[in-house]
């Protein structure tokens, strides 16, 4: 459904769904609902720059310090890495505070000669956090907030944006990695303070993974490009090609995890379609019509914007059969009212110059496919500084009651709250009210405020009333946000209360009395005596959990309103001690000084008998050990391994009650890194069906 020449949607305006004949080997069938997404299409209008601001900077590190400055220096090769040996680790990066930045974007890389995924030379962090510091002097010391938090990472390159008001130093703590030897090549820091507008993720197949993988060879890279017409600008941007790939494969499997690990790229630039011509089906394009609009859809409603390429010219072939699959590409650019994206076709027609086989590009070739990109989204850098801006800024994400954490009561109100960010003319102001209710105005009617906190001043306030703020930002344009409420805070009577509340007495791992060990990986748990504070009283707790004493490099300070806690979703490593830490907040936002417990210890668990069907899992093919699959409650059977498009890799058989596997194929080559489908039959003819992630 399109809706042409019509800027405004009115509230009255009927809009029609019409069910035709289904299109691209779809069945109409038996339909008795559906979801209309309603998509903003507009024009794309000129954007505001994300410059990277860390080439150059000064670096700290835990270790393989005479390295570290190798993250910043912008060269992509691994070569010139930052390997600091066994995690835990960290590398601080000095921003500097006179620029004023509010929000900042950071991607690191650890490899640029493979896949997307971590298979690779140097292997790269499973677990991580970002933090910031406005008083630290060398990455070690000053006070860090934690500003994300990072389990369970399977990429080679990923990337977050966070707060970064009143900051001067960005530090990445490394808990744990995939594989060894690992490191960081590049760590790159773009400034966002007017939102993450100028990011592109390139998505496809081995050959976008040669082409976008920036190193001295196959420079200028497109974010090169870009710079050199518009000196502004320098994108932000990340190769996501995996080898073999169909646009099938990217529809079943990749898309969904690759758009939360990166969920602040906008530009989604697709390039797929050889190997569904190659592995699929060259003779007909439904198929991969059809896993391209579903691509295109599930981007659109990630709130993203999708670009398509057509495919690259080669000597392979396949290539006699690119021309429908090349109208199928203009076909959906058109349906879906896209971009324009780069004719490859056309660039490398009969240059075999740009080819290092039959499909992929060499380093010419690169260059020349990063500029065709950089050509393709040129209307994006145009028209700067008249960009006619039609659509409000985002609303700030939180609004907290107080001068720091959220507070629930207080002498005097005060509030502070998130950046807001707008990609066509930035944040101009704030506005603030003050009210007894929710987005209530009856204390303070809406008052303009340049930051992102205020105390305001000339109030009348009752004692044991609860008092609410809420803000919204405005941009360029004169627009203005949604608002956003505070939880409200009550207005305490009596003495002013200028003395932190007393220190937590003890504090014990687990869930009663202290314990020195626990078998669990991903969760850990403490609790603690309550504190008293006979001015204010105690509103709430905050927890850290650290490797060491006081420490906060596994989980930073979180609010917790009971004296116990079990933290869930960590990735914690055999024969490590982690340790809580925990203090007191009263009613006027003071804090007691951190109790610390004793640590424990995590050990390994005995495997359950007829509970674990492949283990370990995920499985590593560099430990030199097999995968094992159980049959549980039998003493033979077979094991079936697959791809996730169904292709067989492998099937065993044994007469025991477990069979191991050494990642061969049936021709015995070692299998490719990444995810797989198990299905175990036993002697019964009972089926156990499985993933399993092979790294």
């Amino acid at each position: 459904m399109n809706i042409t020449d019509d800027s405004t949607i009115e509230s009255s305006e009927p809009i029609y769904l019409a069910l035709g004949t289904p299109t691209g080997g779809a069945e109409l069938g038996n339909i008795k609902s559906t979801v209309l997404y309603i998509i903003d299409n507009d024009s794309v209008a000129a954007m505001a720059p994300n410059p990277i601001i860390s080439h150059g900077k000064t670096v700290y590190a835990s270790a393989d310090t005479a390295n570290a400055s190798k993250v910043v220096d912008g060269i992509y090769s691994i070569s010139d890495i930052w390997s600091p040996g066994p995690a835990p680790a960290w590398i601080a990066v000095n921003i500097g505070a006179s620029a004023g930045y509010t929000r900042l974007y950071l991607a690191w890389n650890n490899t640029v000669n493979y896949d997307y995924g971590l298979a690779s030379d140097f292997y790269g962090p499973s677990a991580y956090t970002l933090q910031t510091s406005a008083d630290s002097t060398n990455g070690a010391d000053g006070t860090w907030s934690t500003v994300a938090t990072v389990t369970g990472n399977i990429y080679r390159t990923r990337e977050n944006s966070f707060d970064f008001t009143g900051k001067s130093w960005v530090k990445m703590n490394i808990t744990a990695v995939s594989q060894t030897p690992w490191g960081i090549d590049e760590i790159d820091i773009h400034d966002v303070s007017n939102g993450c507008a100028d990011t592109v993720f390139f998505l496809g197949d081995s050959i976008t993974q040669r082409a976008f993988r920036r190193t001295s060879t196959r420079l200028p890279s497109y974010a090169d490009d870009v710079k050199t017409k518009h000196s502004t600008y320098y994108p932000a941007m990340i190769g996501g090609g995996y080898g073999g790939t169909t646009a099938a494969g990217w529809k079943s499997t990749l898309l969904e995890p690759a758009l939360a690990a990166n969920p602040d790229m906008k530009y989604w630039c697709i390039g797929l379609g050889f190997n569904d011509i190659a592995y699929a089906c060259h003779t007909s394009t439904a198929f991969y019509s059809k896993s391209l609009q579903n691509i295109i859809d599930r981007i659109k409603i990630a709130g993203h914007i999708p670009v398509l390429a057509k495919i690259t010219w080669g000597t392979s072939p396949m290539d006699n059969f690119v021309a429908p699959f090349n109208q199928a590409v203009d076909a959906l650019t058109a349906e879906n009212a896209l971009m324009q994206g780069p004719d490859l076709w056309t660039a490398f027609l009969n240059h075999t110059e740009y080819l290092e086989d039959t499909v992929h590009p060499n380093p010419a070739g690169s260059i020349v496919m990063n500029q065709k990109w950089a050509d393709a989204l040129d209307s994006l850098y145009t028209g700067t500084g008249t960009i006619t801006d039609t659509t409000p800024p985002s609303a700030p994400a939180q609004v907290r009651d107080g001068t720091g954490s959220d507070v629930s009561s207080a002498y005097t109100l005060s509030a502070n709250w998130d950046t807001s960010a707008d990609a066509e003319s930035a944040i101009t102001k704030y506005q603030y009210a003050i009210g007894t209710t929710p987005g209530g105005t009856d204390v303070r009617s809406w008052t303009d405020n340049t930051t992102t906190a205020v105390t305001p001043t000339g109030l009348s306030v009752t004692a044991g009333t609860v008092y609410y703020f809420t803000v919204k930002s405005v941009n360029g344009a004169g627009l203005a946000s949604t608002v956003a409420n505070s939880n409200g805070q009550t207005i305490l009577s009596g003495v002013s209360d200028t003395t932190p509340p007393a220190n937590i007495a003890a504090v014990r791992d687990g869930t009663g009395a202290d314990t020195s060990a626990t078998t669990s990986n991903t969760r850990l748990s403490a609790n603690w005596d309550a504190c008293t504070d006979t001015e204010s009283g105690i509103t709430k707790y905050l927890y850290a959990i650290g490797m060491t004493p006081g420490g906060a490099n596994i989980v930073g300070w979180t609010d917790n309103t009971t004296t116990a806690v079990t933290k869930t979703g960590l990735t914690l490593t055999v024969g490590t001690t982690y340790y809580f830490s925990v203090k007191s907040e009263n009613g006027v936002g003071l804090q007691s000084t951190a109790t610390n417990s004793n640590g424990q210890y995590i050990t390994a668990a005995a495997i359950p008998a007829g509970e674990v069907n492949a283990y370990p899992n995920p499985y590593s093919i560099a430990s030199g050990k097999p995968v094992k699959f159980a049959f549980s409650g039998s003493n033979n059977g077979d094991v079936s391994i697959y791809t996730t498009s169904g292709r067989l890799v492998k099937k065993l058989s044994a007469a025991a009650a477990e069979v191991s596997w050494d990642g061969a194929n049936e021709t015995g080559e070692k299998v490719k890194v990444g995810l797989y489908v198990y299905c175990i039959t036993d002697g019964s003819g009972n089926k156990k069906t499985g993933k399993l992630l092979i790294k």
